[in-house]
């Protein structure tokens, strides 16, 4: 399985947490996203599973777009896990 992601913007209001991101992750790989608290670790993570919408970009499964899959069939190929509790419930 291999994950794009291209272009991908996200903000909350009018404040840019994203900016133009880009990523590949081959299947096999094993990636880490790491920085500063508030860089947008999270953001991306939750816009990389549909959980929230991005601005603008695109995330790829296999070369198709994540939001042509149901939910159903995203759960079936990628999981998430909340840093908490209440992480769940916000969403």
């Amino acid at each position: 399985m291999k994950l794009n992601v291209n272009g991908v913007r996200f903000r909350y209001e009018s404040r840019d947490i994203l900016k133009d991101v880009e990523l590949e992750a081959k299947s096999g790989e094993v990636l880490a996203v790491i920085g500063a608290n508030g860089a947008g670790k999270s953001t991306l993570i939750r816009c990389i599973n549909r959980i929230l919408k991005p601005y603008t970009g695109t995330v790829l499964l296999d070369g198709k777009e994540l939001t042509s899959f149901t939910a159903k069939e995203r759960a079936c190929m990628m999981g998430y896990v909340p840093q908490t509790a209440k992480d769940v419930f916000s969403i």
